[in-house]
């Protein structure tokens, strides 16, 4: 492996970034061995794999995401930094592995790539290092409005994303707050709680070298008639997390409390919206009922599910796990 070697095979990798970003099918059809032993790979956010094979399959892929997205993005196409560089060389073939650091941290609202870990497979032809194939990993950490930091095993913060940074200095009455570095709790009991979840999550068998998620609930009751707040602690893949109200996290246990419970339609909507922190004045309002229905459609939940107080309510239907 000579310096050269890497030189050349890192101009082909960026020059693919930067064509792929500006919306260049030339200069990336340029950049690739055109055969049917083509692979691009990806698993992005929440919307699974994506599995492509061949050259022909590709291009068309590429032409049709340029068609459907055509505006240039020179903040990505030059402005993403490249870190953790590894590279494997034998004889005419490549193999590089690296992660692709978006400037995305600081853009809210913004839901797109954030920490991308790719591997780049390369064939040296005619004195040309091409890409067979891309392999993509990006779980878009940073990019979602609910504050969301990744801890290790004593909730030492080891990343937060924009909205979690925005959370802690906008929210100054908040019970969550970083004290030398980890995350706790200000009400002692629900600090135990949270750091007892951590702990589930640590102990917690994750499928060895196949990636899962699972989260904890700690409800929050702030008083004074404020919905309650949701915090999560869990597991996904292979780090440890904690959010605060992350919507993914609970729509499958709603529905799956409210068939336990016997909820109707109706009781399973309003449910949902007082779990997801909605008051009930603006609930009922969603509902296009009157308040003092509303009321009373409460009680009955209340009576079903054997709870007198809406946090207890958020309790007992997110104590019922979904999948996931």
């Amino acid at each position: 492996m000579s310096k050269s070697d890497e030189d050349a095979i890192w101009d082909t990798i960026t020059r693919w970034h930067v064509a792929n970003w500006m919306r260049d099918f030339p200069a990336q059809e340029a950049l690739f061995v055109h055969s049917a032993s083509v692979r691009w790979w990806a698993s992005v956010g929440d919307s699974g794999a994506t599995i492509i094979n061949g050259w022909e399959a590709f291009s068309t892929a590429m032409r049709i995401d340029i068609a459907n997205d055509p505006d240039r993005n020179p903040l990505f196409a030059y402005r993403t930094r490249f870190e953790d560089k590894d590279f494997r060389i034998s004889g005419d073939l490549a193999v590089v592995s690296f992660a692709s650091i978006f400037p995305t941290d600081n853009m809210p609202g913004f839901h797109g790539p954030d920490i991308g870990y790719q591997m780049v497979v390369l064939e040296r032809i005619e004195g040309r290092w091409l890409i067979g194939g891309l392999f993509v990993l990006d779980d878009q950490f940073g990019q979602t409005d609910v504050p969301f930091w990744q801890i290790d095993e004593t909730g030492r913060v080891l990343r937060q994303n924009s909205a979690a940074r925005r959370y802690l200095q906008d929210e100054p009455e908040s019970e969550m707050t970083v004290r030398a570095g980890r995350l706790r709790m200000k009400d002692a009991e629900t600090d135990r709680r949270l750091h007892d979840a951590i702990g589930e999550a640590c102990r917690a068998n994750w499928g060895g070298i196949m990636a899962t998620r699972m989260a904890v609930p700690i409800v929050f009751d702030p008083g004074n008639d404020l919905p309650a707040r949701i915090w999560w602690a869990g597991r996904k893949g292979t780090y440890f997390f904690v959010a605060l109200n992350d919507p993914s996290l609970i729509q499958s246990r709603i529905e799956n409390a409210s068939a336990a419970y016997g909820l109707s339609p109706s009781q399973r909507r309003l449910t949902a919206s007082i779990v997801a922190g909605v008051p009930l004045t603006d609930a009922v309002k969603h509902e296009g009922i009157r308040i003092s229905t509303g009321r009373t459609q409460l009680q009955r939940i209340f009576a079903k599910v054997g709870v007198r107080t809406q946090p207890a309510l958020v309790r007992a239907m997110l104590a019922v796990s979904g999948p996931g």
